[in-house]
């Protein structure tokens, strides 16, 4: 995934991302609220004539837009059942979010060894 985020200016509070077949950005808004970011295009590598194009977003004040690699959603607990989006998608609203969304997920893994990068990614806009 590419991301670049505008802070100043008259586009500030502007992502453009390019999402070649990674999970779907979520945005957090202030009031709680969470949208899914479903446009995306067919995964990098998967077919050498894809072509791939830029989402402009929008963050207002006090939103949120949260990334992450497969390596947290599908990771597995010793049970092999996934971690998932609807679980890591619950610390989202929460005050310092990776730090809660990694708790969670090694509480969930119970000591399992990742099989994947686990990378997380949060911007907020805060003016």
């Amino acid at each position: 995934m590419v991301v670049r985020y505008t802070q100043f200016g008259p586009q500030a509070g502007t992502v453009e991302l390019i999402n070649g077949g990674h999970v779907s950005p979520l945005i957090v808004h202030a009031d709680g609220s969470i949208e899914t970011v479903t446009d995306h295009d067919v995964p990098v590598g998967l077919l050498d004539f894809a072509t791939f194009h830029s989402i402009k977003l929008s963050l207002d004040t006090g939103d949120r837009i949260v990334l992450l690699s497969d390596g947290i959603s599908e990771a597995e607990d010793v049970g092999g059942v996934q971690f998932g989006l609807r679980r890591w998608a619950t610390n989202l609203t929460k005050p310092d979010t990776v730090a809660k969304l990694f708790a969670a997920l090694e509480t969930f893994c119970e000591g399992t060894h990742a099989q994947d990068d686990q990378t997380i990614l949060t911007i907020d806009r805060t003016a």
